[in-house]
């Protein structure tokens, strides 16, 4: 699992429910890689995305859904933290990743 990642949503996650704890660390538990704190979290968000649409009707899909929200909206935070040139570039690059899973 991404350490880095992990102890970052940890930080950020105590008041967060218990479910959706559980899901969002479980998505970055999947993801493979580097130690970006950002890019991994949209990754995450990518992976929930993509197993919510998988079942859209499902009830486990809305839970995904959240998750997937979630994780982009640290992904984000974790820009702007960084203090990294143009971040609204790479916050543009992260929902197009996601914009692509979207039917249309």
């Amino acid at each position: 699992m991404p350490a880095l990642a992990d102890a970052w949503i940890q930080a950020r996650s105590t008041a967060v429910p218990a479910d959706l704890r559980v899901r969002v660390r479980a998505a970055i538990r999947g993801v493979h890689g580097g130690e970006d704190i950002p890019a991994t979290l949209a990754l995450a968000a990518e992976s929930s995305l993509s197993a919510a649409l998988e079942r859209p009707l499902a009830r486990a899909a809305a839970a995904d859904l959240l998750a997937a929200d979630s994780l982009l909206t640290w992904a984000c935070e974790a820009v702007a933290e960084a203090g990294a040139p143009a971040p609204a570039e790479r916050w543009i690059g992260m929902a197009r990743r996601l914009a692509v899973l979207l039917p249309r």
